[in-house]
This record gives structure tokens, C-alpha cells and sequence, in this order.
């Protein structure tokens, strides 16, 4: 704590230092964050300092829902436009503004007790990779956004895991083609694999004959499940968060299970086929019916999106998020349980 607090002091004499040096009489608003360079899913402290507020000023906005990926312009399975943060603020007085649905801190101008030198420190979580552009603290008038100087920070977020690129390798010079004449072996391996496929074949067809001689007609028989969806779900969560196979290096094989529990009890609970659809389509169709609340909705689609880069993109996040994430998905069920 002794070292946080340092960092707020340091952070704030520095962006009063730049605001001072570079503008007379025009505010100035400038986001810093502690580190140039963090890890995925690690925290670290972001600084918004404004010179001056204006007399026009009614709010002051910090918008981290729009925190822009400046690698990728687009959403894909494993790049994200925007990142993906958790918040955390350390001053309980501005806390109450912030929207989480949102990520966005929206502070009127009666929660300043001063319109000069103000800087508000947020613990920012990133649970995104790429080179991201922070936005500054936003001044509004009831006209809109005030003019004035905005200066963004920018921060990278890595992989533990990521292959830095080898720049000790030299260039050597191009060799003449030479002729390869071909071998025996090269026609005769293609005629091998003729013969296998025809065999296979064969085989395959045989086996269809048997079974359409020896097929019996049998009536599908449709189990019947004796627990209710939420029971089946939670003994489920409880035995996998009890397991923690992550801390064995099993973070992918954990991840894979959580998102097959999460979308089996959607498609059991609210009859639709969560099972068989991508990450995307089930919080689209969660939204699209209405199923449960925006703040659960947006819980599932962090949960199915980290769990996705786990699997496809092998990310390695911190040992608690997976614990987080299990005991979200707790929470989730027993919200949901008497939905309908």
C-alpha cells in the first residue's frame, strides 16, 4: 500500500509538472499509466489529470469501454477493437458514478472539491492483448465535450507466453535451382496410397452391408434427467473449482469444462442450443430473448471470452481469474435458477 500510495503522489506531481509546462489558460487533460508494458491480466494504476475545469464544466468523464486496441481495428475470435478491463476504484466518494455495464465514470463537477489540479487514480485490470490508447479524462458542458487539450496514454498488454522474434538471423545469398529428377519411390508411394483408399473402401462398404442385414429397429428412448438444471450445474462447478486443476498447469482442459457447464445449463435452463453455438452467439441470443439481465449477460461474455483465448489463443492468465471466473459462474446460476 505504502508503495501504491507513493506511485499516486509521483504520477501526480508529474502530470501537474507536464500540465504546467505545456498550456496557459486552456485545460488540459492527460491519462498516465504506471506501467509503459503489463502482462494479460495484470492490474495496473492509470492517472487522469486535469489542469483546470472550466466554469461551463457540469461532468467529467473517463469512458474505459473505449479503450481502443491500436493492432486490430476489428473484432475477432481472439483480437478485440476494444479492451477488456476490470475497474477498480480506490476513492469511495467518486465510486457511485461509475457505470460497470458501461465502464464508464461519469463525476459531476459537485464531487470536486477544487476545479484546478485534479487527478484521479483507477486501478485498471486488462484482460485483452494488443498496443491500447487510454482516452483522457473527457471535460462536458450541456453542449457536449469542451474543447481542449486531450492527451492519451498508451499501454501494451502481452502474453507470458508470447515468441519475441529472433532478429539475430542473417540473410544468405540465393543458391541456383537445381533439378531434382524424380525417383521410383515418388510414383510408387502414390500408387501405396491408391490401393490403402480402395481397401478402406472396400471395408467401409462391407461393414454397411453387414449392418443393414443385421439392423433391428429401436425406438430412440429419450433420457430423462433426474436433476433440475441448476442442481446438475452447481455440483458440477463446485467438484471443478474444488479440482483446480489450473494450479497443475491444466488451464486449458479447466477453462474447456467451465464453458461446457456454463452453456449446458443455458441450453437445459432456457431451451435453446448453446452447446452446439460460438461464444459470440450465445451472449447475442442472450440479449436477443432477454434472458437474464444486462450485468449477468456481460459476466457470461467475459467468462466465454477469456475461456476461448485460453483454448485457441493459449493464453495463461493468473491463477486467481480462473477462481474468479468459477465463482462468477456460481453466482450465475443461482441468480438465474428460478428464472423461466
Amino acid at each position: 500500500m505504502a508503495n501504491k500510495r507513493g506511485y499516486y503522489k509521483i504520477c501526480y506531481i508529474f502530470s501537474l509538472l507536464l500540465i504546467g509546462l505545456g498550456s496557459y489558460g486552456q485545460s488540459v487533460s492527460i491519462a498516465t499509466p504506471q506501467k509503459d508494458s503489463i502482462l494479460f491480466g495484470e492490474s495496473t494504476v492509470v492517472s487522469f489529470a486535469i489542469n483546470q475545469i472550466p466554469t461551463a464544466c457540469k461532468a467529467v468523464i473517463i469512458d474505459l469501454g473505449k479503450i481502443k486496441n491500436l493492432l486490430y481495428d476489428q473484432d475477432t475470435i481472439m483480437f478485440e477493437k476494444y479492451a477488456d478491463v476490470m475497474v477498480d476504484i480506490p476513492d469511495p466518494d467518486i465510486a457511485n458514478y461509475y457505470d460497470e455495464g458501461a465502464k464508464k465514470l461519469t463525476i459531476p463537477i459537485q464531487a470536486f472539491s477544487a476545479t484546478e489540479n485534479q487527478a484521479i487514480n483507477l486501478a485498471v485490470k486488462f484482460l485483452s492483448y494488443g498496443s491500447f490508447a487510454i482516452p483522457p479524462a473527457l471535460l462536458q458542458d450541456e453542449q457536449g465535450i469542451i474543447q481542449a487539450n486531450y492527451t492519451p496514454g498508451k499501454i501494451m498488454v502481452r502474453l507470458q507466453n508470447e515468441v519475441i522474434s529472433d532478429t539475430s538471423l542473417t540473410i544468405s545469398d540465393i543458391k541456383p535451382i537445381a533439378e531434382v529428377k524424380p525417383s521410383i519411390w515418388s510414383w510408387l508411394k502414390y500408387v501405396i496410397l491408391v490401393l490403402v483408399l480402395l481397401l478402406l473402401a472396400y471395408y467401409v462398404y462391407k461393414k454397411y452391408l453387414k449392418s443393414r442385414k443385421e439392423a433391428v429397429s429401436i425406438e430412440p428412448v429419450q433420457e430423462e434427467l433426474s436433476l433440475a438444471p441448476h442442481i446438475e450445474a452447481l455440483e458440477e462447478l463446485y467438484k471443478l473449482k474444488a479440482n483446480q486443476s489450473w494450479r497443475s498447469g491444466d488451464a486449458k482442459e479447466f477453462q474447456t469444462d467451465l464453458t461446457f457447464i456454463i452453456k449446458r445449463y443455458l441450453e437445459r435452463k432456457f431451451e435453446f442450443g448453446a452447446l452446439e453455438m460460438t461464444s459470440d452467439e450465445v451472449v447475442a441470443e442472450l440479449k436477443r430473448k432477454k434472458i437474464t439481465a444486462t450485468t449477468w449477460t456481460l459476466v457470461i461474455d467475459d467468462v466465454l471470452h477469456i475461456a476461448d483465448l485460453v483454448k485457441f489463443a493459449k493464453a495463461q492468465p493468473e491463477d486467481n481469474i480462473h477462481e474468479e471466473f468459477v465463482d462468477k459462474a456460481i453466482d450465475f446460476v443461482e441468480a438465474t435458477k428460478n428464472s423461466k
